[in-house]
């Protein structure tokens, strides 16, 4: 018997037609991701028309997203290079026809064949020359580079390329940036990154070496270190350079859903993957956790919402055809409770196996696919050279895409079906405003952790979430050196919930003040506690918080948040210093102890000229009587809207100027009255002027 043996691209396609039916229902019933990467070196979207077929050619294919590569370079040294919308941060291409934006113009044609957008960009990739062609921004900061430890400290190639520092915070706030701009001012429907690694073990090294915020430099801050480590094994030094690449995607993750102008939300943050060679059982061993794109643990995390492992393998070779399904296999298992959306190389395959792949992919329970690529779509005589067939739009459109469907939903995204929420904030300095790199972020006796990046910002995902919200005590950590930070944040499913740390340094120990007297002895800056204080006057009375000697020898301004009680008796921390005026101070001011007097708070009797910075002991340079409850008389000499001055004969000029207090009716031009205040100093025409602040209408006396 002869039996007749069929091409085998036949027989996948036959059998690719078995399977189609029962595909078609599930595909039609949950969503399946179906898109193809549009690359910016071939025809797709540099003219309105290119774009009207590209978006023909995805209706007729059925699908439902199209991955555009609206940044390949970051100069605009020849095609492909530039952005492709109209950016304030990147240099637009130059290989656009009919002066279009043509993002905008893709979204908006795309929308209305029901296509979503998701923006490809490659990350730190900016040139193949230096400086880079129209980029000014980064022309000027070459210290932005990353180079192999060879050229460290001169501007070099890494593979070929010029390429920014994943470790460096000015690198990390420029990407963030770019995607701020795309998602705020385009309707797109997500952020899709590729070359999301490093190219070459050898990198990670800066391009001017004396900079304290490359990537290495924080390394050593970080590690102690102060060598610079070996381009391979370093373990330390590995796990930093996958920590770098980490901070960008657990960033922007974070980010994203925050653009709430955006009405497209929620956007979708997803990647393109290594997936080389055959399939490891550990992702350990994989080349992508070797060039420190530890996706996986991306996954594990929640910081993407799909993998997109580039899966491109020969289904007429049969070792690749087995590493396509082992990679298949392992990918669902590694998406933990995220998408995967395999891609597939129809550039590398006949129409039919590429059918074949792709089923295999569905089949296995993978969310979706992504063909690469848009504009070559075949490899029909199977020489290793891809062609251009547009007919495979029409052909994957009446095979496996012969049913619509919608893009899958994320219930993770959704506050109605998600459990868990996300916290994201920024840790900064309380006394500089400056960011801190590496402090820890933690809900205690929880696996619920972040360190900062170079930028102070910190990323917590999968944090259970009540419908309501769930409140959990958050700290900030900055080590040694530092007040831990407590927060009670509630989270909520679905959603991000931002807050913000700021941590304070510990202050140094007090010098002990046995009296107010001594602070003419300290300079500003000078950290003291004093005791057997009176308060004279609260923060409500005067402005600030005033303290005395009993003795009624010295008194001095005590800023707090918080208001003292008249009469109490008080020990306080605080740091000295002056006001413009010249009156000294006390700010930051923490009360010890705080126990009832029992005795009456006794004013200082003198005459309107002795309320005065220069007179009383001379010792309390800058005090004086300025700061003590004073006790005076005279006659209304001015009266005017807010104050009126005071005289006796002895002081010159007017005399002494009393603040009316609120609510309170000043006396009379010419009469006699007895006032008791806060003398302060207060900046006057010709220099600081004394006056007396009274607590309260009662404090001012008519005989």
């Amino acid at each position: 018997m002869i039996v007749k043996q069929f091409p085998r691209s036949l027989m996948a396609a036959l059998v690719t037609a078995l399977a189609l039916a029962a595909a078609h229902l599930q595909v039609s019933a949950d969503g399946v991701f179906r898109a193809f990467w549009a690359d910016a070196f071939h025809s797709g979207f540099k003219s309105t028309s290119q774009i009207d077929s590209l978006v023909a050619r995805a209706v007729a294919g059925k699908y439902n997203a199209i991955i555009p590569e609206v940044l390949a370079y970051h100069d605009t040294a020849g095609g492909g290079h530039g952005a492709y919308w109209n950016s304030s941060l990147v240099p637009k291409a130059t290989d656009i026809s009919g002066g279009i934006d043509p993002l905008a113009y893709l979204v908006q044609k795309a929308h209305a064949a029901g296509i979503e957008v998701h923006c490809w960009l490659v990350a730190y990739r900016v040139s193949t020359s230096w400086p880079p062609a129209g980029n000014s921004l980064l022309a000027s900061h070459p210290e932005w580079l990353m180079v192999p430890s060879g050229s460290m400290g001169s501007v070099a190639t890494v593979d070929g390329k010029y390429t920014l520092d994943p470790g460096c915070p000015a690198v990390q706030e420029h990407l963030v940036s770019i995607v701020r701009e795309l998602a705020t001012n385009y309707a797109i429907d997500g952020i899709h990154w590729d070359y999301i690694r490093y190219t070459s073990a050898d990198a990670g090294y800066p391009a001017v070496a004396s900079y304290n915020k490359s990537g290495l430099s924080r390394f050593q801050r970080i590690t102690g270190r102060t060598d610079v480590p070996a381009a391979s094994g370093d373990a330390q030094w590995d796990d930093f350079r996958r920590r770098t690449i980490n901070e960008l995607v657990a960033r922007v993750r974070a980010e994203l859903p925050l653009i709430t102008t955006n009405p497209r939300q929620p956007l979708r943050h997803t990647a393109a993957l290594i997936s080389f060679g055959d399939a490891p059982s550990l992702f350990t061993s994989t080349s992508a956790y070797k060039l420190f794109q530890n996706w996986e643990h991306w996954m594990a995390q929640g910081w993407l919402d799909a993998a997109c492992p580039m899966n491109y393998k020969r289904e007429a070779v049969p070792n690749n055809a087995l590493w396509y399904r082992n990679w298949i296999n392992r990918v669902v298992v590694w998406r933990h409770d995220r998408h995967v959306f395999c891609g597939q190389a129809n550039y590398l395959n006949t129409m039919p196996d590429s059918v074949t792949q792709m089923q295999y992919c569905l089949d296995a329970g993978a969310n979706g696919t992504v063909n690469y690529s848009y504009a070559v779509t075949v490899d029909s005589n199977e020489d290793g050279t891809g062609e251009t067939d547009w007919s495979w739009y029409s052909y994957i459109g009446s095979t496996l895409f012969a049913l619509p469907a919608p893009t899958p939903a994320m219930p993770w995204r959704d506050p109605a079906l998600a459990t868990d929420g996300v916290l994201f904030g920024r840790v900064v300095d309380a006394i500089t405003g400056e960011p801190i790199d590496n402090a820890t972020v933690l809900r205690p006796g929880s696996a619920y952790t972040a360190q900062t990046d170079g930028n102070g910002y910190y990323t917590i995902t999968g944090m259970p979430a009540a419908a309501s919200g769930t409140v959990y005590p958050v700290y900030a950590i900055n080590g040694a050196g530092y007040i831990a930070s407590r927060r009670d944040v509630r989270v909520l499913p679905g959603a991000v919930s931002r807050e913000d740390f700021a941590v304070s340094p510990l202050a140094p120990q007090p010098v002990q003040m046995s009296r107010l007297g001594e602070a003419g002895q300290f300079v500003d800056g000078t950290r003291v506690i004093a005791s057997g204080l009176l308060v004279t006057a609260s923060s409500q009375q005067a402005g600030a918080n005033y303290v005395q000697q009993q003795d009624r020898s010295a008194g001095i301004r005590a800023e707090s948040t918080d208001v003292f009680t008249p009469g109490r008796m008080v020990q306080i921390v605080g740091v000295l210093g002056t006001k413009p005026t010249g009156e000294r101070y006390l700010r930051d001011c923490q009360r010890v102890s705080d126990i009832e007097y029992g005795g009456d708070i006794r004013s200082l009797a003198c005459r309107p000229a002795q309320v005065t910075w220069t007179s009383g002991d001379p010792a309390a340079k800058g005090l004086g009587t300025i700061g003590l409850l004073v006790d005076t008389w005279g006659r209304v000499t001015i009266r005017s809207t807010g104050y009126f001055t005071l005289n006796d004969g002895s002081a010159s000029g007017s005399g002494l100027k009393v603040i009316t207090p609120v609510a309170a009716t000043p006396p009379s031009l010419g009469a006699m009255v007895r006032v008791t205040g806060i003398a302060q100093l207060e900046a006057g025409p010709t220099g600081s002027i004394p006056v007396l602040v009274p607590r309260s209408p009662g404090d001012i006396v008519r005989p």
